[in-house]
């Protein structure tokens, strides 16, 4: 598995090889190949969950957050290390829908029928922070999604003058071996509590993963939140 995960990086970096906007391609490939092994553990994660459930309450905002993994992978090599984090952002952003409404399904039909129905973000982040049947780890789990949420927000709109993105044009965008470490350091913390999480709240989907396939996603995660997952599924 791991020659046909490096396969794909390598195809990848091949497609977008003209449109790259990467400072040093060679110093960032160790944070490259973060970013896409978290988009490879989403992408199975997401597959299994597609093929197994129908119902749109289920998979839909897996479906998406799938989809702000790719770009976000697709936007740094473009070298928007700013547009990155937006769509890391979003990542927890559809953990949190998927959390909601796949245990709400009149709510999710709502969605396409009823057009002033909403739930703020902040609503959807209290509800995954205080479901009662949550273990604890899964609690800790999303207070440090939420503080990596809150520091993300903090970031993509920045109004400081050391962090605002100044581009005048597009010869100027551009991303630095060190904002592309800086992602990459985000990704790993995020990417490794949303991976946990999405194990947590969906154990049958993980079980049945193809052993293979759970084992690249247990390996994304640190040695502390593979104990917590570990003692919970």
């Amino acid at each position: 598995m791991s020659d046909l995960i490096a396969a794909d990086l390598a195809a990848i970096l091949r497609q977008t090889q003209r449109g790259s906007r990467l400072e040093d391609k060679a110093a960032s490939f160790p944070d490259l190949r973060a970013l896409h092994r978290f988009c490879f553990c989403i992408d199975l994660f997401t597959r299994k969950a597609n093929r197994k459930w129908r119902d749109a309450n289920r998979k839909t905002f897996l479906l998406e957050l799938r989809s702000d993994a790719i770009h976000m992978l697709y936007v740094l090599i473009a070298g928007d290390v700013r547009g990155a984090k937006f769509y890391l952002r979003s990542c927890v952003e559809n953990l949190w829908r998927h959390t909601y409404f796949r245990e709400h399904p009149v709510e999710s039909r709502w969605l396409q029928t009823r057009p002033s129905f909403f739930l703020t973000i902040e609503d959807l982040r209290q509800y995954c922070s205080k479901r009662s049947e949550s273990p604890a780890a899964a609690s800790r789990c999303q207070k440090r999604l939420a503080d990596g949420y809150a520091e993300l927000c903090r970031l993509v709109h920045s109004t400081a003058i050391t962090t605002m993105t100044l581009d005048a044009s597009f010869t100027d965008i551009r991303a630095g071996i060190l904002e592309t470490r800086s992602l990459a350091r985000d990704v790993r913390a995020i990417g490794r509590d949303l991976i946990l999480s999405l194990c947590l709240a969906e154990p049958d989907l993980m079980t049945t993963l193809d052993p293979t396939h759970r084992l690249v996603l247990t390996s994304f995660l640190d040695k502390q939140r593979r104990r917590e997952l570990a003692n919970l599924v």
